[in-house]
């Protein structure tokens, strides 16, 4: 991007917010209300645990490596499933409430390795990082010991939605 679009987009992020207000003025202008209510809510809610602490550095950790990952070359598959594991190791969440609470999440967290695997065969991504290499082999391994139960469906769906 020339020096000509970061000024027109510096010049969009002042104005669109003053411009928007104008056109389209908000309904309500006191919100003190509002603040009492949080205010209260927040003190019953009492201080951050230290679970949610935890959840919130990994949560940043994450953001970070989604956003770096041009620069560090990790795909962000493998960076998801590193939140993923960390938030399970450090005991945030147990491995039962996620299969418990988050079914259809689960199936997701198995499919993005998956289909990782199947671009990387498919010869889409031509240089993989190291540690990818080591995490999709273990993937494999896993489904491959999975047998034809979600693994083999998950396997098939990842076929035919790989570009040919």
């Amino acid at each position: 991007m020339g020096a000509g679009g970061i000024a027109s987009g510096l010049l969009t992020l002042a104005l669109a917010p003053y411009i928007i207000y104008r056109l389209h003025p908000p309904e309500v202008r006191d919100t003190q209300a509002a603040r009492v209510h949080a205010a209260g809510e927040l003190a019953q809610m009492g201080p951050m645990s230290r679970r949610e602490s935890t959840l919130s550095l990994i949560f940043l950790g994450v953001m970070a490596g989604w956003i770096t990952s041009p620069w560090h070359g990790i795909n962000n598959t493998i960076v998801a499933l590193a939140g993923i594991s960390a938030i399970l190791l450090c005991r945030v969440v147990t491995w039962d409430d996620l299969l418990a609470e988050a079914a259809p999440g689960t199936a997701l967290i198995w499919f993005g390795p998956v289909v990782m695997n199947v671009r990387r065969a498919d010869g889409i991504r031509r240089h993989p990082h190291p540690l990818q290499r080591a995490l999709s082999r273990d993937a494999r391994l896993v489904l491959a010991r999975g047998g034809g139960g979600a693994g083999g469906g998950l396997t098939c769906t990842s076929t035919m939605l790989s570009p040919a």
